[in-house]
């Protein structure tokens, strides 16, 4: 097994290479997962706090999210939520997450919403490219699959889920966003986060919900040994990947095979390396990609969980 070796004793990180952007169409997640909601129902199967790597000038302190695997109405569902800052980019984006509705015409409460957290459910992480835009940007994605028992998860989905609709409310009512002003220090992207962990049941939630910056909630998750590690891969860790694999060749035949495991979360302080992750990607073919088994799925599938779930309605 080709592992790299560190003075840490942390569990190593699982590739998943099932949301490179190369594999965007495969429908990776309901291709393996759709027989997760065979019994029909509501209910959360995983739930994942995600963190992104930093990217430099525009996101210095990095991107948090929550992932959650879950099915609704006897169908699977890979949602993402996360935060941002309303700016002007928002109405586009807002168009395209609720189509066209009419508070969109409405420029001017739009403008007054400016400076206040947005919140966004995207439908598809892995499956309709969500991960794989950022990882096209060379930005690799760290995900930490959560301890969690059934209730838990469902209630973080309740909690996330219920925020998202409320917002939708506001929205076509022209209410404020949940009258909550974006601040860098505080209320940031890990809103997410702070709210969802404390309802979790997951020992020491409460205080990991205090945590207002990415990666302190990375380190604080990474450690755990509980927690299962996943890392989306960027072209430069890739390349930084086949470098120590001594070869493309060898990266391939590790990655063929899953027998290569990260140890360490790298920390670049550029990024580069898309050539060498274009190679390896070609050489690992379309078909392997195609039937590259989502940890999403895989986590959902060994962790046990029966339907005791309230729909997050």
């Amino acid at each position: 097994m080709l592992l790299f070796t560190t003075l840490t004793a942390l569990a190593s990180w699982t590739l998943d290479l099932s949301s490179a952007p190369e594999n965007v169409g495969a429908w990776a997640v309901r291709q393996h997962g759709e027989q997760l909601c065979d019994t029909g129902g509501d209910r959360a199967l995983a739930v994942a706090a995600v963190v992104y790597a930093k990217k430099g000038g525009l996101s210095s302190w990095g991107h948090a999210s929550v992932r959650v695997l879950a099915c609704e109405d006897g169908v699977l569902e890979d949602y993402e939520y996360e935060a941002y800052k309303m700016g002007p980019d928002d109405r586009e984006r807002l168009a395209e997450a609720h189509g066209a509705r009419p508070f969109l015409e409405d420029r001017t409460y739009l403008r007054s919403q400016h400076g206040r957290l947005v919140l966004y459910r995207n439908r598809g992480t892995v499956d309709h490219g969500w991960f794989g835009d950022a990882i096209a940007r060379n930005r690799e994605i760290y995900e930490l699959w959560l301890p969690v028992s059934p209730a838990g998860a469902n209630r973080m989905w309740r909690s996330l889920d219920g925020a998202w609709r409320d917002q939708v409310e506001r929205l076509e009512a022209r209410s404020p966003l949940a009258e909550i002003d974006y601040r860098w220090w505080s209320t940031n992207c890990t809103l997410v986060l702070q709210s969802s962990l404390p309802v979790s049941g997951l020992e020491g939630g409460e205080s990991l919900g205090e945590r207002r910056y990415p990666f302190a909630l990375l380190r604080a998750l990474e450690v755990r040994p509980d927690v299962h590690r996943v890392v989306h891969p960027s072209a430069d860790l890739l390349a930084r990947l086949s470098r120590r694999a001594g070869s493309v060749d060898a990266l391939v035949t590790a990655l063929d095979t899953g027998m290569m495991t990260l140890e360490e979360r790298t920390r670049p302080a550029w990024r580069s390396g898309k050539k060498t992750a274009r190679s390896v990607l070609t050489a690992l073919g379309e078909d392997a990609l195609a039937t590259w088994v989502p940890e999403a799925v895989a986590f959902a599938r060994h962790s046990g969980r029966e339907d005791d779930s309230e729909p997050p309605r």
